[in-house]
């Protein structure tokens, strides 16, 4: 496990993996290993390279041979879903998913039962939520993030990635979500999660958005880019996220203004349904408008919002 030290992070859990580190005062590197780890780091260097010059550049034999292994995607999960590491080939089903609600609905429940269930997790929790202490690695800077990428590159293929960016208090949110964002951007195949996107927007419209949080939800599709965005009102969630998204997961709400915004994206009957929902209860609502009505804890959520439709309908005639 990366301990987010800066300090020659480690991997404690199955191996003692020891990376590069940078001196920046002296501009030397300090090596564990001479030989063995300057070379694991030249073979980093051109992965990168290969990756931004495309698919017609050349490398020697070997550096060829440790970049196709690198690429190579990793079977995980359960159900025989098939998942891929941050640099894998193929790309994943890109899905957009709201979770609204206000404070102990439980919305933050879901999005880690769905973030558990899949590998690459990169969440954004400024109030850093209990929920997602699971999470192994927590960074508190942009240099920990990036100090966690290089050690994430370099580790051993199959191990899970996962941390959560707890950004200083001090910090502007706007700032601070942007900066995340244009780290996201580097990676592939992952599942982002966004806690209480509001409050780091200016405004509910794409220009009140962080621009780096915009290119993720207008193009993370073409890079396998996974989104979860929780927020405490569902009129004050960016209407670029609102609009676009895949699955909406909304908690018992009798806010007027709230409910207007519901009935403009959702239709009357889904939003009326959402005003009479219970405590911990919530409305997941579907690509082709169909919805299902879930509790917070109840198994299967992760596979549930993989789906295209509830059925509700048909389910609701069979029981009559």
């Amino acid at each position: 496990m990366w301990n987010g030290s800066g300090q020659g992070a480690r991997e404690r859990s199955g191996g003692s993996y020891d990376f590069l580190r940078t001196n920046q005062a002296s501009g030397r590197c300090a090596r564990s290993a001479e030989g063995k780890r300057w070379l694991e780091l030249v073979v980093v260097a051109h992965r990168r390279w290969i990756r931004r010059a495309g698919p017609h550049c050349h490398l020697p034999p070997g550096l060829a041979r440790n970049n196709r292994r690198a690429r190579q995607s990793v079977e995980r999960g359960e159900g025989g879903r098939r998942y891929l590491e941050s640099d894998g080939v193929g790309l994943m089903r890109n899905l957009l998913i709201v979770c609204c609600g206000f404070r102990g609905s439980g919305k933050s429940t879901v999005a880690s039962s769905i973030l558990r269930a899949n590998n690459g997790v990169l969440a954004f929790d400024p109030h850093a939520d209990e929920i997602h202490n699971w999470i192994p690695n927590t960074a508190r800077s942009v240099e920990e993030l990036e100090d966690y990428s290089r050690w994430r590159h370099q580790a051993k293929p199959g191990t899970r990635t996962a941390i959560r960016y707890v950004p200083d208090g001090r910090l502007d949110p706007f700032e601070a979500l942007n900066d995340f964002s244009a780290w996201v951007w580097n990676w592939k195949n992952c599942w982002v999660c966004v806690e209480e996107v509001s409050e780091s927007c200016r405004s509910v419209s794409s220009a009140g958005m962080p621009p780096e949080l915009r290119r993720i939800v207008n193009q993370g599709r073409h890079r396998g880019i996974n989104q979860i965005y929780c927020g405490l009102r569902y009129a004050e969630i960016p209407r670029p996220i609102s609009a676009g998204a895949d699955v909406q997961i909304l908690f018992a709400c009798r806010e007027p203004g709230d409910l207007d915004a519901m009935r403009a994206r959702i239709g009357s009957e889904a939003a009326e349904t959402v005003q009479g929902l219970g405590r911990h209860e919530a409305l997941v609502f579907f690509p082709d408008r169909t919805w299902q009505t879930i509790g917070s804890r109840s198994a299967g959520i992760a596979e549930l919002v993989l789906g295209d439709s509830a059925n509700v309908r048909k389910n609701a005639e069979e029981k009559s």
